[in-house]
């Protein structure tokens, strides 16, 4: 798979997580996301993985952490930043939260995840943003393993017609 296709698939595999496991919480205010202390961790040309810095608490093996995408391309969605919980000794990276931003800054989506609805996702080499946040915040870490290889594509099965 190229790198773009990782990229990509990382980004909606992510917002796919989010989506179907989160409730929607509805459209809110814009965010002054400027008092956040973004530092870029990965980039791409295809999209900017920051961490907020700020939002950084350790307990034990596990790390509290607010996280943003910025996307090049111009549309509905220009960013969006995500709540987590990273795991180091697990390698998983938990979604508590996720907010989509406009070009403006205008939150157009919210979403929490209830604690029943969480899920640890599984942290592998090559996953850009998400390998650079598990190097950065869990120095001396074991070795991510590698991707898994991506199962064969669906088939369509149609009843038999007679």
């Amino acid at each position: 798979m190229s790198q773009l296709g990782c990229i990509a698939r990382e980004i909606i595999m992510r917002l796919a997580i989010c989506t179907a496991a989160l409730i929607v919480l509805g459209s809110g205010a814009a965010m002054a996301q400027d008092a956040r202390d973004w530092r870029v961790l990965y980039s791409d040309g295809t999209y900017d993985f920051a961490l907020d810095d700020g939002s950084v608490q350790r307990a034990g093996d596990t790390v509290q952490l607010t996280y943003r995408i910025t996307l090049p391309e111009e549309g509905e969605v220009a960013a969006m930043e995500a709540d987590a919980l990273l795991d180091c000794h697990g390698q998983t990276l938990t979604l508590t939260a996720a907010r989509a931003y406009d070009a403006t800054g205008v939150v157009v989506q919210s979403v929490e995840a209830p604690e029943d609805r969480r899920k640890a996702e599984p942290i592998y080499q090559g996953e850009g943003g998400h390998e650079s946040l598990y190097q950065e915040l869990c120095p001396g870490g074991a070795p991510l393993p590698p991707s898994p290889e991506p199962g064969p594509p669906p088939i369509a099965v149609s009843p038999q017609r007679d």
